[in-house]
């Protein structure tokens, strides 16, 4: 092996290069749901993207005292160039939860609707254009705007809020999608501050949680959010341990990250760089993007995204990286579809 071909292998390996190039975001079908949402639940099921439930602002916006909406649709697109297929509705309005892709289903954990959080578990699917639901074991409580990811066959779920009023929690719970009529366990919690909105990802060995917020009970008032640039990892039968800090702080970043080369990429988020500014005159979250190395240790910027979007997934379908609709601004939904074409077979996880 020549010497040249030699030191790019290890720069492949240690992620200074890519491997291939990524070709830039592009546009699919937007979702009919015209407002969009923020908060859904997304995987990959029959070969297709399903986008299910989440919550916009029908009416006013919130600023001007407009009512949160929780949607139950389920959305289903059979393929990148193809269009929206409403395939079924949930039994209510549901979002902020937790979803992956396991063998061919949906498995949505948790989230909230218009009056509670909710410990609700169960596994959506399409198959022959209809929508199957299969309920699973509930969580030990309710559980919204906590952030989770596939580690093998087992569902992680952190942090969270258990009620809308309640403070944020450090709880981990682990349910094994692999076993028939598997329950959850409780897992060591999270070192630090309990937090809402981090995002979690996987790699072979390794759960990984970034970021989030903590709350900090101000008198009766609502609480206030600490915003967290710390990580941990947890390895299947250990403790948690530090990892290199996040850049930046940043707060409901699109998840579960998802895996490029050994790597894990986070893709924006909110850090709150214009908290208590005029909601009319916020320009929007992060566009930046960083990888983070499990062999190294370190996050590297990676390149800036042509759109901002928070509390939604991000799907790995098709060679694609999918993130559907989102928040935009506080209180603005988007009906935009992005996706990142890899170059590559599709890596998403099943």
């Amino acid at each position: 092996m020549g010497l040249r071909r030699w030191l790019f292998l290890v720069a492949v390996f240690v992620g200074l290069v890519p491997a291939t190039r990524c070709e830039e975001w592009r546009r699919l079908a937007d979702l009919p749901e015209r407002l969009g949402v923020a908060g859904a639940f997304s995987g990959v099921t029959g070969d297709g993207l399903l986008v299910a439930g989440g919550a916009h602002f029908p009416g006013k916006p919130p600023w001007e005292g407009g009512r949160k909406v929780w949607t139950d649709s389920v959305w289903w697109l059979d393929r990148p160039e193809g269009s929206w297929i409403r395939v079924g509705t949930l039994t209510g309005g549901l979002g902020y939860g937790v979803a992956v892709t396991h063998r061919g289903w949906v498995v949505c954990a948790g989230g909230s609707d218009a009056e509670r959080h909710r410990s609700d578990c169960f596994r959506l699917r399409v198959r022959d254009g209809r929508l199957e639901r299969e309920n699973l074991a509930p969580l030990p409580q309710p559980v919204a705007n906590g952030c989770g990811a596939l580690l093998g066959n087992t569902l992680w779920v952190v942090g969270g809020q258990p009620s809308p009023e309640g403070e944020a929690t450090s709880q981990v719970y682990s349910l094994d999608l692999g076993k028939p009529n598997g329950v959850w366990q409780a897992g060591p919690r999270l070192p630090g501050k309990g937090r809402i909105l981090a995002v979690a990802g996987a790699t072979d060995s390794l759960l990984v949680v970034a970021g989030g917020a903590a709350l900090e009970a101000v008198g009766q008032k609502a609480a206030r959010r600490e915003y967290l640039r710390e990580c941990w990892g947890l390895k299947p039968g250990g403790d948690w341990n530090p990892l290199a800090d996040l850049p930046k702080p940043l707060v409901a970043a699109p998840g579960p990250m998802p895996v490029r080369l050994g790597e894990l990429w986070l893709l924006g988020g909110d850090d709150g760089g214009q908290v208590g500014r005029d909601p009319k005159e916020h320009t929007g979250f992060e566009r930046g993007s960083w990888r983070y190395n499990p062999v190294l240790n370190i996050w590297k910027p990676a390149e800036p995204m042509p759109f901002a979007r928070v509390t939604t997934p991000v799907v790995s379908w098709r060679g694609l990286w999918v993130v559907p609709s989102g928040e935009m601004r506080p209180g603005v939904r988007s009906a935009e579809i992005w996706a990142r074409d890899l170059g590559g077979p599709a890596t998403q996880r099943k």
